[in-house]
């Protein structure tokens, strides 16, 4: 009996049959599986995870992980832009709102000095909220690091001390180095001083 590629039969000597003679959707002309794609009695499909772009993949970085911009399904993810076609590069798109799995933060702006740096990286001294979009940031005041917005941040939240709760310096104390210190000579007696005759 002659065999007749493309007959919808699967012969022995076939490595797929998908009863057409169309290349590139996985068996070739001759019947033979072609690369990038996986085919089974139920046809052909792209082999997603193997760095190559086949069918109805919108990218494919060579591996089937999720979280690093192209999904085990070989779509791009939410927040990621992926160029090249085999393997994808996958980055996360800092400044869109949207923090992705890659990015500490993203805050919609590529601004440094407001908590989520140019990068979507987390600042020193400051705290966002992923959990929404775009991330929400706000000085830690109290966490011993001078944010760029802060007077000073004396590791307290303390009062009375020349920084306040809300890291403003109080009056009578001198923030300018990495501790407060009143000032001598100003009338005030605080902190450690014993007397301050003005």
């Amino acid at each position: 009996t002659p065999v007749y590629c493309g007959d919808g039969v699967k012969q022995a000597n076939e490595a797929c049959e998908d009863s057409n003679q169309i290349a590139g959707d996985g068996c070739s002309l001759n019947c033979n599986i072609e690369p990038g794609y996986t085919c089974s009695s139920l046809g052909c499909f792209p082999l997603c995870g193997d760095g190559l772009l086949r069918g109805n993949e919108a990218c494919d970085d060579g591996n089937g992980d999720s979280e690093d911009g192209c999904s085990s399904l070989c779509q791009i993810e939410y927040g990621y832009d992926c160029t090249g076609s085999e393997p994808a590069y996958c980055t996360a798109n800092c400044g869109d709102d949207i923090t992705a799995t890659a990015e500490a933060c993203d805050d919609g702006n590529l601004q440094e000095g407001d908590g989520c740096s140019a990068d979507c990286h987390l600042e020193p001294g400051y705290f966002c909220d992923v959990t929404v979009e775009p991330a929400v940031c706000s000085i830690s005041c109290g966490d011993g690091v001078k944010a760029s917005i802060e007077a000073c941040d004396d590791g307290n939240l303390d009062s009375l001390d020349g920084c306040d709760d809300a890291c403003n310096q109080e009056e009578g104390y001198d923030c300018s180095s990495d501790v407060c210190v009143a000032v001598c000579g100003d009338g005030l007696t605080l902190g450690y001083e014993e007397c301050d005759d003005g």
